[in-house]
């Protein structure tokens, strides 16, 4: 994944069918309405595989250079000393757009 400075990136979690975390990093652009992200977390739900469960989207902002109190993602994800994290051979430091936890989505009628 190539990462651009101010990109949201969304890191998408989802329980196995053995109880551990299974998950993929996927790119969306800056300007992309929260109702969108909220709407991709819901329709990516439906297409898991059987016996996987959706988890959490966490949405975050990437920055190239430093910021103050930068994100801490989850533990599955090591923090450098500096706060950053390394994502592709690329640093970048996170602030916090959006959390969309797990649970079911049912439809309105």
């Amino acid at each position: 994944m190539s990462l651009m400075d101010g990109q949201i990136l969304c890191f998408y979690e989802a329980i196995n069918p053995n109880g551990e975390v299974a998950g993929l990093n996927v790119g969306f652009d800056s300007n992309t309405p929260l109702d969108h992200l909220v709407s991709w977390a819901h329709n990516t739900s439906r297409d898991l595989p059987p016996g996987h469960d959706f988890h959490r989207a966490i949405y975050v902002k990437v920055h190239f250079d430093a910021i103050d109190d930068p994100y801490r993602l989850p533990s599955a994800f090591p923090q450098n000393s500096s706060g950053s994290y390394d994502l592709g051979g690329r640093e970048f430091w996170a602030s916090l757009v959006l959390e969309v936890a797990g649970g079911s989505f049912d439809e309105e009628e």
